[in-house]
């Protein structure tokens, strides 16, 4: 007997409803992190006005649009408005310190001797913070050879 995620991803009948929400479901409030001790001051906020914005939302939207910060980021799943705190995609997407909230929420490459996974670490990098500064970094380091790397994976 399937239950939960499981039972919706095998019934049709029940995923119908739901079509064209995924990104709702993804940021839904129950993403919220659990320590809602964090505010707006967790988020960079100048990084989800001047660059997010104006590329997700029509310029004529934006100009009409009366709305403080905190409701506009809410209508893009990236605040909730009735705990006021920051989604977990609002941490991983404008966050000044994901890694405070969202353990693990950084990518790690290693280049191994060998080709085992055993082998001595020759090369380690680590890559933190909001999502737009680490993927910058990841194409400034466009000079790795990512063919040399493995992922290494927490579960």
């Amino acid at each position: 007997m399937k239950c939960g995620i499981d039972r919706l991803l095998t019934e049709p009948g029940l995923r119908r409803p739901l079509a064209g929400r995924r990104i709702a479901l993804l940021a839904h409030p129950a993403s919220v992190t659990r320590d809602l001790a964090h505010s707006m001051d967790a988020l960079a906020t100048d990084l989800f006005q001047n660059t997010y914005l104006s590329q997700a939302v029509a310029p004529e939207v934006i100009a009409e649009n009366n709305r403080d910060l905190a409701t506009q980021l809410g209508s893009l799943r990236f605040y909730d408005l009735n705990r006021q705190c920051p989604t977990n995609a609002g941490i991983l997407l404008f966050g000044k310190n994901p890694l405070q909230w969202l353990p693990g929420s950084y990518i790690q490459f290693l280049r191994l001797e060998g080709s085992s996974l055993t082998g001595e670490v020759l090369v380690e990098k680590s890559l933190s913070g909001d999502l737009l500064t680490v993927l910058r970094e990841l194409e400034r380091q466009g000079q790795w050879k990512m063919d040399c790397f493995r992922e290494v994976r927490h579960f």
